[in-house]
């Protein structure tokens, strides 16, 4: 059974909501003024004999040192150094409520204008033992990457509001990256959530997210004997998401026993998303045993889903007994002015139902090459209004091809489209998820893009400069009818820049390992946008990985043959993660590799005397960790 959920927000009224949503962003825009108690400061290298934050020179060396300076003297800010911050105890900082950090100095500033969070990396490392920081009601965390947190709920983050925050590696029971709480402008990445038999929320569980990207996130359940499996929401369980991108995460529930295995939302489960982007998510079930299988929604479970983009998403199910995978794109709830294209529900059996979406009401939605043995487009309750292929039944709905500028990466229509001018006004969005305007025309477009007057300009032309360095620079040419005004981001509607006249684009960090697409779009005379242009460039980690073992926690005798080894590893920032580890006794006979785990029951050699266990690690680009070790004496028992 899933927790209950913390916030039930029904997207109804959409441009009030939205409205509440740039409200929230003037907000935390506004930070600094709000709270006045005072600067304190905050370096992990300060020697200061009696520190007490009021310069960099006396800084405070840990956070939680800092945050009570400040909580004591009734709220305040924290400006925090650049360099990593660990802990000792459950989590590295508790947070009281009335305080604002803020990462990205490199000392030495006099004005929070002058951070720069992307230059000054400030990193909350979990170390894969704590939790990173619980913050209460009324306290930001803003500039920061939080890292490697571990805890039953929350392994990154418990409560508050995150900004311009970098989460990634945390894992916990319930939201891996974060619990509850605001993000804004943060990047939720290769988080888990896992605890047995369950798993919800791989990046985020609940809380309001805005202008945030789910990347490669996971909630991960596997159930033995008589336990069931119950995994959702991969990149984020319930809540609101505005302008936000899901791409690549994972729902996956595994039973090897006589339970059902249930997956949901591979992107997200219940609730609202405004003006998000679904690609490449991933819903799977597999009942290994004599149980059933059952995969729902490959982009997103439930709730309404307003002008969002499904592409290329998917379920599968497989079982023994019975399995069934519905809705490759959504499964169950309403879409308003959606695009569903490219998405799978696949399993073993043939119960596999709508591949675009499954027992859903749709309206002013375009159902266009999405894959299912049965209903391949969609299983709908009620749709009206919308462009499905091989037709369905409802008023206003058509079954013409869409005239996409260039599916899968770009769902905008193209002059001509019967989708264009032939949706209903009735309770649409009064803007498209770039922004523009509905109408444009002479009614509202299906799908989740406007089409500009006739006349907008072409899209640029992207490439790269072909140094292969990292962070890659992006170059790129205007493709007719604009005037040199160029916007340009890694997802479209979440831009880096706007209205530069800039024709290359080099991150002012590196990137991680994978493959990365900027979005470059040209502005005409009369303000509009062109269609994007769009250059993927893949990131390779040849860097090795770091790893420890530790036997017994570092006791120096054992009367047992049968040790436990403590496990912990380190990729970089930029690394692509490490995935596997293996162990050997004497360096020349090895274990087969397996997943990489904390904690490692191991057998040493017969006899007394000291012995010694050696453990290497891969990472997922297939780089290996040096050789470490630790030993231990065997003593007669």
């Amino acid at each position: 059974m899933k927790p209950h959920r913390m916030t039930s927000i029904q997207g109804r009224h959409f441009e009030g909501m939205w409205n509440a949503c740039l409200a929230a962003l003037l907000l935390i825009g506004g930070m600094a003024s709000a709270h006045g108690a005072g600067v304190f400061r905050v370096d992990a290298a300060s020697a200061a004999p009696t520190p007490d934050g009021q310069s960099w020179e006396t800084a405070y060396p840990t956070l939680q040192a800092g945050a009570d300076a400040a909580a004591a003297a009734g709220g305040g800010e924290l400006w925090v150094k650049a360099g990593t911050y660990t802990g000792s105890g459950d989590q590295v900082a508790w947070l009281s409520g009335g305080i604002a950090l803020y990462g990205g100095f490199a000392g030495g500033e006099t004005d929070l204008t002058q951070r720069d969070w992307k230059a000054n990396p400030t990193v909350i490392d979990g170390q894969n033992a704590r939790r990173c920081v619980t913050v209460s009601a009324g306290t930001t965390l803003d500039g920061f990457t939080v890292a490697n947190g571990k805890a039953l709920q929350g392994g990154g983050m418990y409560g508050g509001t995150a900004a311009n925050c970098v989460f990634i590696r945390n894992s916990a029971g319930v939201g891996g990256g974060m619990y509850s709480g605001t993000a804004v402008n943060c990047d939720f990445t290769g988080n888990t959530a896992t605890d047995g038999s369950f798993g919800y929320g791989g990046g985020m569980y609940s809380g309001m997210a805005t202008n945030c990207t789910f990347t490669g996130n996971s909630a991960v359940a596997t159930g033995a004997g008589l336990a069931p499996a119950d995994a959702a929401g991969g990149g984020m369980w319930g809540g609101t998401a505005v302008n936000c991108r899901f791409t690549g995460n994972l729902a996956s529930a595994t039973t090897t026993g006589s339970e059902l295995a249930t997956s949901s939302g591979g992107g997200m489960w219940e609730d609202t998303a405004i003006n998000c982007i679904f690609a490449g998510n991933s819903a799977t079930a597999i009942a290994a045993g004599m149980g059933s299988a059952t995969s729902n929604g490959g982009g997103k479970h439930g709730g309404s889903a307003v002008n969002c983009v499904f592409t290329e998403n998917s379920t599968a199910a497989t079982g023994r007994v019975s399995d069934a995978s519905h809705g490759g794109g959504l499964h169950e709830g309403m879409a308003m002015n959606c695009t569903f294209t490219g998405n799978l529900a696949a399993a073993g059996s043939d119960d596999c139902h709508g591949g675009g979406a499954f027992y859903i009401s749709a309206r002013n939605c375009i159902f266009w090459g999405n894959m299912a043995s049965n209903t391949p487009e969609l299983f709908g309750i009620t749709v009206t209004y919308s462009c499905v292929r091989g037709g369905h039944a409802g008023v206003g709905n058509i079954a013409d091809y869409p005239k996409f500028a260039g599916a899968p990466d770009n769902l905008r229509l193209l002059p001509g489209s019967p989708c264009l001018d032939t949706g209903t006004g009735m309770d649409a969005p009064a803007d498209d998820i770039t922004g523009h305007v509905r109408p444009q025309g002479a009614g509202v477009d299906m799908g989740a893009y406007e089409s500009a007057a006739l006349g907008v300009p072409h899209a640029p032309v992207v490439g790269a400069d072909g140094s292969g360095a990292n962070p890659p620079t992006w170059t790129w040419t205007p493709g007719g009818g604009g005037i040199g005004q160029y916007r340009f981001g890694f997802a479209e509607g979440i831009w880096e820049a706007v209205d530069l006249a800039a024709t290359a684009y080099t991150p002012p960090i590196p990137l991680p390992a994978g493959g990365h697409t900027l979005y470059v779009q040209e502005r005409d005379a009369l303000g509009n946008w062109s269609a994007s242009g769009t250059h993927t460039l893949t990131v390779s980690d040849t860097a090795s990985p770091a790893g420890a073992v530790v036997i017994n926690g570092n006791a120096a005798t054992t009367a047992s043959s049968t040790v436990a080894l403590a496990l912990t590893w380190d990729d970089g920032l930029n690394g692509s993660g490490v995935s596997r580890m293996r162990f050997s006794n004497d360096g020349i006979t090895w274990s087969p590799w397996e997943r990489a785990a904390s904690l490692k029951s191991w057998t040493l050699p017969a006899g007394t005397g000291y012995k010694t266990v050696r453990a290497q690690f891969l990472d997922r680009s297939g780089n290996r960790s040096a050789v470490c070790s630790d030993y231990i004496k065997v003593v007669v028992p």
